[in-house]
């Protein structure tokens, strides 16, 4: 069995096209190397994009690749042109017979390089094709004897506009590894790119040593939505290992000192502090005034500006249309029933804050849906308040049940004690300090009814701070497994099947932070595909508070482990090849 999917799908004048990716794991970009009659002649990575295998559903169709025989087999013979994918499997398509015709004498090319300068933790510099002024050069970048990376010398450089018949597009830039910057000389080579190994020095196109300072090299990028959510990331390329701190100013008023030092996976390629350099920051409320603001982040230690940008701040919400008459939707969904399934509604707490345990119960005794139970287990809490209230509840409400462990078992444990309450048909998971949309449990059953064979149904969510404020919505586009192998995409709301959540055991200790991922995950296993389903309505509101997930998962680092042997554990159980 194959660990990829692609396939060579052309040749024609000595250009290959085609295309490869890894279904366990669609950040890897193969490298495909090329043989003609049993000998390598050069590599690619498949990191093209192409819209047909977007459209597909394959990744994010970054996967096609296309290669440029060597000009020496265009000698009107036949050879045999095979194709692996990571040196170890041959490619769909391949071997294949080709015979290329002979080449028409050309004039020689005439190429102009300069590496002028390294600033900010990049090279930067220019090439340019004398012949084709207008041409784009491919470049190989090497450091000593390390190669780089490839490039495309198409920067604009307005200094160099009409130099030698170009249009000025004959700059490069790129960034310079970190640990290049040592205090050391280090030499810099440029090779044309032309598919053969370019590292003997009688072809270098130009070469220059430069001394590598130890000093700041920041890199990073910073977005503001008009909600007032700052995000983005900050590396420091000549100290790698350390997180960078900013400064953070509103209207000239420094706001906050924040470290980026969050988790994003897809910052790894940055070094090796286990890809935490993002951040995030919520302008507080009283700048949601409709006028506009002036952002600024700065370098804590230096005040070096990082980012500026003004923008209006709004104290709307994009999708709060959704909101707008919710007695209305109830009355249509109402219509849409044609059963009334018993939903029940899982709820672990531990020392929870009251002020937000109450919010979380009021938002189910609110529900337009009346035909739910409310399970809710304590894990060995000791505060008298937390368990007043509880039982309070249990008296008043005989849709409300509460079980009291007598000792702490964690959230896993927590939960399964509060699944074996659970009666319903269905079951939908709560955190103590999150809230429902009041016609969340209308939209689960009225699903129910449409889709009887339903083993996972999940819906859109968004997040809201501690006085309810919502924001940073997340519409998901529906079920996507490859998605899923990167994130809970079911996560909020997650409703299964009561009697698939026995099946598989409930909850398991040992994934504790990521142990709605690994529930997801088993019961998947169990289910076809076509029974996850998916609401467009965003139904649940994930409380972001200090300590909590929904702001970091790095605030619980435990968390990314969980999920990491979930993952691992599932992918080897559905005997899916995959990579860390």
């Amino acid at each position: 069995m194959t660990d990829y999917i692609g396939h060579l799908d052309s040749f024609e004048n000595g250009l290959v096209t085609g295309w490869a990716a890894i279904p366990a794991d669609y950040d890897i970009r193969p490298e495909i190397k090329f043989y003609i009659d049993d000998s390598l002649v050069g590599s690619t990575i498949a990191n093209r994009f192409r819209s047909d295998l977007k459209e597909a559903s394959i990744g994010d169709g970054q996967y096609a690749f296309q290669f440029t025989l060597p000009s020496q087999f265009h000698d009107a013979l036949q050879h045999t042109l095979k194709a692996t994918v990571n040196d170890k499997q041959t490619l769909a398509g391949s071997p294949v017979s080709i015979q290329l015709p002979r080449l028409p004498h050309e004039t020689p090319e005439t190429y102009l390089a300069s590496i002028d300068t390294l600033e900010g933790g990049h090279v930067f510099g220019w090439c340019i094709n004398t012949n084709k002024p207008k041409q784009p050069v491919a470049l190989e970048l090497y450091i000593d004897d390390e190669h780089i990376c490839s490039m495309i010398a198409n920067v604009t450089r307005p200094d160099l506009k009409e130099f030698e018949g170009s249009d000025g597009q004959i700059g490069f830039s790129h960034a310079i590894p970190a640990k290049y910057f040592d205090a050391q000389e280090h030499c810099i080579t440029l090779f044309i790119s032309d598919d053969r190994d370019c590292s003997s020095n009688n072809e270098a196109l130009c070469r220059q040593t430069i001394l590598f300072e130890r000093s700041k090299a920041i890199s990073g990028h910073t977005t503001v939505d008009f909600d007032g959510m700052i995000q983005g990331w900050y590396v420091d390329y000549a100290d790698i290992e350390s997180p960078v701190k900013l400064d953070i100013s509103v209207n000239n008023q420094k706001l906050t000192t924040i470290t980026a030092d969050q988790y994003r996976s897809d910052l790894g390629e940055f070094g090796n502090n286990s890809s935490h350099y993002s951040y995030q920051y919520l302008i507080p409320n009283h700048f949601f005034k409709g006028e506009k603001v002036n952002v600024d982040i700065t370098l804590h230690d230096t005040n070096e500006r990082l980012f500026s940008d003004t923008l209006v701040c709004k104290d709307f919400y994009p999708y709060s249309f959704l909101d707008q008459d919710i007695k209305l939707e109830a009355k249509h969904l109402q219509k849409r029933l044609s059963s009334s399934p018993l939903i029940s509604i899982l709820m672990p707490t531990y020392q929870s804050d009251l002020t937000y345990l109450k919010q979380a119960v009021r938002s189910v005794l609110n529900q337009s849906y009346s035909n739910w139970q409310l399970c809710i287990a304590d894990d060995a809490s000791n505060q008298l308040g937390l368990r007043k209230y509880l039982e309070k509840l249990m008296r008043k409400h005989k849709q409300i049940k509460v079980v009291f462990r007598s000792e702490n078992g964690h959230i896993s444990a927590a939960s399964n004690s509060a699944l074996a309450l659970c009666e319903g048909e269905y079951t939908a998971l709560l955190d103590h300090d999150d809230l429902l949309h009041p016609n969340a449990l209308l939209h689960i059953a009225v699903s129910t009814c449409k889709n009887p064979t339903a083993g996972i149904i999940f819906s859109n969510e968004d997040k809201c701070d501690i006085k309810g404020n919502r924001y940073g919505p997340y519409f998901k586009k529906g079920f996507d497994h490859a998605l899923l192998m990167k994130q809970n995409l079911i996560s909020h709301l997650g409703v299964y099947r009561t009697e698939l959540l026995n099946q598989i055991g409930g909850f398991r200790k040992g994934y504790e932070g990521s142990q709605d991922y690994d529930l997801a995950l088993r019961v998947l296993s169990t289910i076809k595909h076509d029974q996850v389903i998916h609401i467009p309505e965003v139904l649940y509101h994930w409380r972001a508070v200090a300590g909590s997930t929904a702001i970091n998962i790095s605030e619980k680092n435990y968390a990314i482990d969980a999920f990491k042997k979930a993952k691992k554990e599932y992918l080897t159980n559905s005997n899916i090849k995959y990579s860390n």
